[in-house]
């Protein structure tokens, strides 16, 4: 999914969801894009990068990145932010929102 242009470059970048990764946990990755589409930068969002937020640990089954979807600039700090499905999670399915910076 196309996500703005997160690293202020002028290229639009990419969000994906894995939510099979990791038993199921989930994962999701953030593609900064160099102007010829190539990668120049892959950011890794799991279980372990949640947990010091206070939004992990992920669970086996949680399905973390199920489904992405740009928010727009929620936090209002100049950078799009993400919101991630994780129907496994909490019993009845979650969403997850990442402010980005």
């Amino acid at each position: 999914s196309c996500l703005g242009d997160v690293d202020n470059d002028g290229v639009a970048d990419l969000v994906s969801g894995a939510s099979h990764a990791n038993s199921r946990r989930g994962r999701v990755y953030i593609a900064t894009l160099t102007r010829e589409g190539a990668p120049k930068r892959l950011i890794s969002i799991g279980s372990a990068e949640l947990s010091g937020s206070g939004l992990g640990p992920l669970q086996p089954g949680d399905l973390f990145g199920s489904s992405v979807a740009a928010l727009g600039d929620v936090d209002q700090n100049g950078v799009t932010d993400v919101a991630v499905g994780a129907p496994g999670s909490e019993g009845g399915g979650a969403v997850y929102v990442l402010f980005l910076d």
